[in-house]
């Protein structure tokens, strides 16, 4: 396994008492004061698997962690992204909010278009175990379709944190600072040059820099991540910069109903 040296967000549990040593030695006097164990607020103190002072110390523990965060929970994902053209024309104004049910069997997104270079200005998308379903609103009204999950067209679980992806960003990370708050522990760092990174609506960015800011809780769950970039998009070569952002919430208090729209688009992919 690759060992990073980058520093890495530790989520660490912010109340660990501990074992406290014992001052003085084997002749200590009876009135010789005794403190024993001290709490501390510090969230380095017991961080998650997978995590260390010096950075990441087992990617997979590190992911497990979060995994097992949101197992068996409900919970709520909220993305949004800008895109903008250095003459300040915004290319791309992405909102995305999608609800996962508790044991993670049906999942709705729905995603939302804001600039005039996007391709479609709204996308919903119900789905189960075995099928997606979809409606995508665009300049001739909306479209339908459903497809069904296999292992050669796996659907891609709606509303996943895409968490692999920090994890591989993680690796070419040029410069980290790590910063504790609430309990809380913040990542920035800074990654180089990747290339033909996909941004909805407004195609692909060959990126020149970013940087990415990761709030994880104290269980090794991701909480929130940012992602501010700069590029050139691909093919035009129009230099843009964009903002990302990702927020993992209403852990285990997440409703996700079926929408009446489901029937209508099955009726019309059988007919």
């Amino acid at each position: 396994m690759r060992q990073p040296s980058t520093v890495v967000a530790l989520a660490a549990l912010v109340f660990l008492a501990g074992c406290g040593g014992m001052l003085g030695s084997d002749t200590r006097t009876a009135d010789a004061p005794n403190p024993g164990a001290v709490p501390t607020d510090d969230p380095m103190a017991d961080p998650p698997d997978g995590l260390s002072e010096a950075g990441i110390t087992d990617e997979h523990d590190l992911y497990a962690a979060n995994t097992r965060g949101l197992a068996n929970r409900s919970y709520t994902l909220r993305s949004n992204q800008t895109v903008t053209a250095a003459n300040g024309t915004v290319l791309t104004e992405y909102r995305s909010t999608s609800r996962t049910t508790t044991n993670h069997s049906l999942g709705f997104q729905t995603v939302r278009f804001e600039a005039n270079e996007a391709p479609f200005s709204a996308l919903d998308r119900w789905q189960n175990t075995t099928h997606v379903t979809q409606r995508v609103v665009g300049p001739d009204g909306q479209e339908y379709s459903v497809y069904e999950c296999s292992p050669s067209q796996q659907c891609g679980f709606v509303g996943s944190p895409n968490f692999q992806r920090l994890l591989a960003l993680y690796q070419r990370a040029e410069s980290s600072s790590v910063t504790s708050s609430g309990g809380d522990i913040e990542l920035r760092f800074s990654a180089p040059r990747n290339q033909s990174v996909g941004y909805s609506g407004a195609g692909a960015v060959d990126v020149t820099s970013q940087t990415v800011t990761v709030t994880l809780t104290e269980s090794g769950r991701l909480d929130e991540y940012r992602v501010e970039f700069s590029g050139r998009l691909v093919g035009s070569g129009t230099t843009v910069d964009g903002v990302a952002v990702v927020q993992v919430a209403d852990v285990g208090a997440t409703d996700v109903e079926r929408p009446d729209w489901v029937s209508t688009a099955r009726n019309a992919s059988t007919a």
